[in-house]
C-alpha cells in the first residue's frame, strides 16, 4: 500500500467475492469490473490467492468455473492493460491454475519470496535479536543463536521476535542471554520441512526471472534436477 501510494494508485483488496445465494456472484463480480473501469490506476491484492481462485475443470462447481473464467479474462482484458496491476500472494502457486500463470495474466512476472541465506538471514537474525537482549553479542555467541535458529522460516524469526518481545516487556528490560538462548531452545519448529522444501521448489520453478533467482546463472540441468525433487516429494504425498 505504501509503494501503490507512491505511485498514486489505489490498491484494491480482493477477498470474499462469492456469496451464497444464487446469481449473486455474478453481480458482485460485475461490480467490479465497473469499479475498475471508472478508475486510472489500480493494484488488486489478493493474499492466500490459491485459496481465492477457483478452478475450471469438470469437478469444479458451475459458478466457480464461470467466476474464476471470468476473472482470468479479466486479467487479460486489453481495455484494462496498463490500467490494473494484479499482485497475488500465495505460498501454494502450483495450486492456481496454468491458466492464470501464463504470460499475458499474472505469469507475466513471478517473484520467488525465499527464506533469508547468508548475509540476509544474519540480518533477519539481528532484527529479531534487537532490543531484547541485553549487552553486545560476541562473535561466538551470534554464531551460536545462528545454529540454534538454522532451521527458521521468516516467520519462525517473526514468532520468535514476538515471544522476546513479550518477555522483554514482563521483565521490563533487555533479558540477559542465558535467558534468550532457554527461549530459542524451548520453542519447536513445526515438522514442516518436507513441505516448505516443496513450496520453495515451486517457488523456483515457476519463477519467470532469471535475474530473480538465487542464482541468476542457473542452468537448465539444475531446473529439471528441481522438478525430478518435486516429483519425489509428490510421490511421498507432499503437497
Amino acid at each position: 500500500e505504501a509503494v501503490a501510494a507512491e505511485l498514486d494508485m489505489v490498491v484494491l483488496v480482493l477477498k470474499n467475492i462469492r456469496s451464497q445465494w444464487f446469481g449473486q456472484t455474478d453481480v458482485i463480480f460485475e461490480r467490479l469490473r465497473r469499479v475498475l473501469l471508472a478508475l486510472s490506476k489500480v493494484i488488486i491484492f489478493v493474499d492466500e490467492a490459491d485459496t481465492q481462485f477457483g478452478g475450471v475443470g469438470a469437478d469444479t462447481h458451475e459458478t466457480e468455473r464461470r467466476l474464476t473464467g471470468k476473472l482470468q479474462a479479466m486479467m487479460s482484458d486489453s481495455e484494462l492493460r496498463g490500467r490494473v496491476v494484479w499482485l497475488l500472494v500465495t505460498a501454494r502457486i502450483h495450486q492456481l491454475s496454468p491458466d492464470i500463470r501464463r504470460p499475458g495474466r499474472v505469469g507475466d512476472l513471478i517473484i520467488p519470496i525465499l527464506v533469508p541465506e547468508g548475509r540476509d538471514r544474519e540480518e533477519f537474525l539481528r532484527w529479531t535479536l534487537k532490543g531484547s537482549v541485553a549487552g553486545e553479542l560476541t562473535a561466538e555467541q551470534f554464531q551460536q543463536l545462528s545454529q540454534m535458529t538454522r532451521s527458521y522460516s521468516t516467520a519462525g524469526f517473526a514468532a520468535l521476535r514476538s515471544e522476546l518481545k513479550a518477555k522483554t516487556a514482563q521483565g521490563k528490560g533487555p533479558l540477559p542471554l542465558e535467558q534468550v538462548l532457554a527461549i530459542v531452545n524451548d520453542l519447536l519448529p513445526p515438522a514442516i520441512e518436507e513441505t516448505r522444501r516443496y513450496q520453495t521448489l515451486q517457488a523456483l520453478t515457476n519463477c519467470t526471472r532469471r535475474s530473480l533467482l538465487p542464482n541468476p546463472e542457473v542452468k537448465d540441468e539444475q531446473r529439471k534436477e528441481w522438478a525430478a525433487e518435486l516429483r519425489l516429494l509428490e510421490a511421498r504425498g507432499v503437497r
